[in-house]
């Protein structure tokens, strides 16, 4: 918890959650959970970790859904596929041995319970939730079944929670292949992008070059692969556009044979979440996948955004080998007895398409949408309309009449 620092004015406290599913709270709550001044003052923000994520039932299985993640990149062979399909049986394998067999334990459903117990242990009435991208589905559902038990609730990256688990891959790898191509679009554009010729082809040069010849550090490990070209541009497509050059640089340094900086923006993914819990969580929400759905899910990906998309599909892999378990609700959340719920939306977002926000805004009985024209993943603190917005309705309950436009 980080206590109010004006406790003399406190209005209660603030449930944050950071997103993923694997993002825990010690290093967010640090950072002030990204908060502005004014409602640190105002809050008791708080902070847990949600089931399956460094509790004491925890998948500990990050190396091995690290692994999966990174080989996933590699292209499609029947090799790579026999290696592919391997290493998400073994990663399976270590998450449900940390689960000790207990898969069922760690869903979405169980830790929106856990919020309301939070709540009670905290002698409130009523709480105030703010969550970032997977936090938005907690926050839904937190809404749906203990509606008066929160007196205000905000949700910025929105993932509609109508869509079953393939359908939000499907979807979602639309909005990164979007991003990508902005990203590469911008460097054509910019004179001074040190990638030479077309990004594009670039990139899948680059993919191809180092998996057969992978740049080493001095000890002969290897820096950079397909995996972590891949992960750099994933990555950088959370960002807000001002730091896209951050990619050309460390690309145009990886073609000059100097693979760290690339190295460095793969690992920045690989460490934004615990990919154990990520994977585990989502296997558990949206259930196992059977070797032709897996198949299917692949091919819709790959329609979508080519080896990118194939790329992408490491969680789904590991789903495949995934005990059977009640699946997370996929449906429209309507909330009837909850207060207003601010739902934001990016229209630049990679992760959480902006259409996603919209659905769900309609879908919510007491939802109120603010757009905001920007780019990155979600929007609160990259503009001060959005910050204002959020944090009067947070202190004052004050929303505008319609929806909201910011940018």
């Amino acid at each position: 918890m980080l206590p109010a620092t004006d406790p003399g004015n406190r209005i209660g406290a603030l449930l944050v959650n950071p997103g993923g599913p694997g993002g825990g709270f010690e290093g967010f709550l640090s950072n002030g959970a990204g908060l502005s001044e004014r409602l640190l003052a105002r809050f008791d923000v708080v902070g847990w970790n949600p089931r399956g994520v460094s509790a004491s039932l925890y998948p500990d299985c990050y190396e091995e859904a690290k692994g999966l993640q990174v080989i996933g990149a590699l292209s499609d062979t029947p090799e790579n596929e026999a290696a592919i399909a391997e290493v998400a049986q073994q990663t399976a394998e270590a998450c449900l041995a940390g689960l000790d067999g207990r898969a069922e334990l760690i869903s979405t459903v169980q830790t929106v319970h856990d919020m309301d117990l939070i709540r009670d242990a905290l002698g409130e009435e009523q709480i105030n939730f703010f969550g970032y991208s997977y936090g938005t589905v907690l926050g839904q559902f937190y809404a749906d079944r203990y509606g008066p038990n929160a007196r205000a609730v905000v949700i910025d990256g929105v993932l509609d929670t109508s869509l079953t688990h393939d359908d939000v891959l499907v979807e979602q790898i639309r909005g990164f292949a979007r991003v990508v191509d902005e990203v590469f679009d911008a460097c054509l554009e910019d004179g001074a992008c040190p990638i030479v010729g077309d990004p594009k082809s670039s990139y899948l040069q680059l993919m191809s070059s180092v998996e057969t010849d992978p740049l080493l550090d001095a000890e002969g490990n290897v820096l950079v692969g397909p995996g972590e070209v891949q992960l750099a541009l994933v990555i950088i497509s959370y960002f807000p556009s001002q730091y896209w050059s951050l990619f050309y640089e460390a690309f145009a340094l990886a073609w000059e044979g100097v693979g760290q900086p690339l190295h460095d923006l793969a690992q920045r993914y690989l460490g934004a979440a615990d990919l154990g819990s990520f994977f585990s969580i989502s296997c558990t929400d949206g259930g196992r996948l059977s070797k032709e759905d897996l198949d299917r899910l692949i091919d819709r990906m790959v329609e979508e955004a080519g080896e990118f998309g194939r790329g992408a599909a490491a969680e789904a892999r590991m789903c495949q080998f995934w005990p059977e378990t009640e699946t997370r609700p996929h449906e429209p959340i309507r909330a009837p007895e909850a207060a207003s719920v601010l739902v934001i939306g990016n229209r630049g977002d990679n992760a959480t398409p902006y259409e996603w926000a919209v659905a769900v805004a309609e879908s919510l009985e007491t939802g109120l949408l603010l757009t905001y024209n920007g780019t990155g993943h979600t929007s609160y603190g990259l503009h001060q309309c959005v910050d204002d917005v959020v944090d009067n309705y947070l202190i004052d309950l004050d929303l505008p009449a319609e929806d909201i436009e910011c940018g």
